[in-house]
């Protein structure tokens, strides 16, 4: 009976800490969206790595669970992807944000993709594709449609936000820590 009980205390821990990481082409807003997600000041930060570590709570499958939510908010360039390697190896999930006002940052995304399935070979691990400032959309080059086929074909979830005014910045963000929640435990 007791080792029934310590088996069944020890198949009820939960991961409690999540690493996620910012991918894309710099300028795509990755920086503002993660600072929009915490509440923290909106400062242009482009070529740097940041990395925050925040305390949340977040409701998975109608239960309230305590997190400790690692970001690494990566600079953002094709070419800076291998020196990446370590921090996506220990990564629980990826947003991976293109400028829909901007096509070339829509153009690469296959190159980021491909790089991280490689580097993960795991066809469970969580990937948001993100369309970010749709409130430029007098701007818009990439059309809608077009991104959510081509996340449909890539087994991603996929949104358009704006890290300028919030708009489904959290929605994205918490469907991706409860989507590596829900990989890590299962």
């Amino acid at each position: 009976n007791k080792l029934r009980y310590l088996f069944k205390k020890e198949k009820e821990k939960k991961k409690t800490k999540f690493t996620i990481i910012t991918e894309g082409e710099s300028a795509v807003g990755k920086s503002w969206l993660i600072k929009k997600y915490l509440n923290k000041e909106l400062t242009v930060t482009y070529g740097l790595r940041e990395w925050f570590q925040v305390e949340k709570k977040i409701t998975i499958n109608n239960r309230e669970f305590d997190i400790t939510l690692d970001i690494y908010d990566n600079p953002g360039n094709e070419y800076s992807l291998s020196s990446e390697k370590l921090i996506i190896n220990r990564s629980d999930g990826i947003l991976l944000v293109y400028d829909i006002t901007e096509k070339r940052s829509f153009e690469i995304i296959p190159k980021f993709l491909t790089f991280i399935r490689e580097l993960k070979q795991n066809q469970n691990f969580p990937i948001v594709l993100i369309g970010n400032k749709i409130d430029l959309e007098s701007k818009r080059e990439i059309q809608k449609e077009i991104a959510q086929n081509y996340a449909t074909q890539n087994n991603l979830k996929f949104f358009e936000v704006s890290s300028l005014t919030g708009e489904n910045v959290n929605e994205a963000v918490d469907f991706l820590i409860k989507a590596a929640y829900n990989n890590s435990n299962n």
